[in-house]
């Protein structure tokens, strides 16, 4: 009973700390499935970043296409007005070299009045008067020309000036766009490692809430040996209880037998005590001591009044006042008591066997 109460703590305390363990493990998985929903909970809102930079990659690619496009339109009227430039320039140059022919051709007639200045003929001043005419209405003309080419030129820088203002801006635009979109790549390429971490993240949380689902609680196996041996005991206490229930009633039985063998011991002894009682007080007549008698007995009261088991012998003589016990006599009287008691005890004996002896 003792063992099984000692087990019963034991499987108090298996069962408690199979609890903890438990409530523990639970704890742990539960840690871990929060960690699991704030991971996802943070890829979706990166994959929601991915997606809009993905739809904002779209949009600047049409822009930077268009962009490519303007300043490539740009650079073209660009390449159109240099085009114009250099044909005004070519234009002016051999304008201005006509001029210079004309005008040396009017140096030439400068100082003439009746020769010509190319042959060195004779010529009528009319004649001269109407080649300086002719010369100085073409220079006038050329002057005239060359000052609406210039003017075109002045024209053409201003437009190209214009035109290489907004090229630069267009292709600033551009810039812009680009780096853009090398911005937003390099965003996407760090959504992408971030979703990829996160990937890995989750799988490794998930492989630790497997392996803390599947770890095996110690305490459930010892719990469940305790439990088994404490139900064997248990058995064995039933057995034992019912072996003692069997035990007792036999012992009840045997108590009674035991009782009544020692109630006819006793008899038997009281009888032999008796018995002796009667030879050792024929001895003490038999040895002079007449009015002498000597009391054996099992059981003597005290002067407490308590019984005191054992072997009593009491002796009443003329000259004392009751019981006198055995031990407290000396000298002559002791020797002819022992004397009396060997020779009570003989007969006795004797009795027992069926044999007399005659002694005087």
């Amino acid at each position: 009973k003792t063992r099984s109460e000692e087990v019963g703590k034991q499987v108090t305390d298996a069962r408690q700390r199979r609890e903890e363990f438990d409530q523990d493990q639970n704890a742990k998985i539960k840690e871990i499935n929060e960690k699991i929903r704030t991971k996802k909970k943070e890829q979706e809102e990166i994959a929601l970043r991915l997606a809009q930079t993905d739809k904002s990659r779209r949009v600047l690619d049409e822009t930077i296409a268009d962009a490519k496009q303007q300043r490539a339109t740009i650079e073209g009227k660009i390449k159109s007005v240099d085009g114009l430039l250099t044909g005004a320039k070519t234009q002016f140059a051999r304008l201005d070299t006509s001029l210079e022919s004309i005008d040396d051709e009017l140096d030439k007639f400068g100082g003439m009045v009746d020769h010509c200045p190319h042959c060195n003929q004779k010529v009528s001043p009319d004649h001269i008067k109407r080649e300086k005419e002719r010369l100085t209405k073409a220079g006038k003309s050329l002057r005239r020309q060359m000052d609406e080419v210039e003017n075109t030129t002045t024209e053409l820088s201003a437009r190209k000036a214009k035109l290489g203002k907004e090229f630069d801006q267009a292709d600033k635009d551009l810039g812009d766009q680009e780096k853009k979109k090398r911005d937003n790549e390099s965003a996407q390429d760090l959504y992408r490692r971030d979703l990829k971490g996160l990937d890995v993240d989750i799988a490794d949380l998930v492989n630790s809430r497997d392996d803390e689902a599947e770890r095996e609680n110690p305490h459930a196996k010892a719990l469940t040996e305790l439990q088994a041996r404490r139900q064997r005991l248990r058995s064995d206490i039933d057995d034992g209880n019912k072996s003692i229930e069997r035990l007792e009633r036999i012992l009840r039985t045997d108590e009674y037998w035991v009782k009544g063998f020692k109630q006819v011991r006793l008899f038997v002894v009281e009888q032999a005590l008796n018995e002796f009682e009667i030879e050792v007080n024929n001895s003490l007549v038999r040895l002079g001591l007449t009015d002498w008698q000597v009391k054996f007995d099992i059981e003597r009261e005290t002067k407490s009044g308590a019984l005191a088991k054992g072997f009593h012998a009491l002796v009443q003589s003329p000259e004392s006042d009751g019981d006198v016990p055995w031990e407290a006599w000396s000298g002559g009287e002791t020797q002819r008591l022992r004397l009396a008691g060997t020779l009570g005890l003989g007969d006795l004996l004797l009795a027992r066997k069926g044999l007399e002896l005659d002694l005087e």
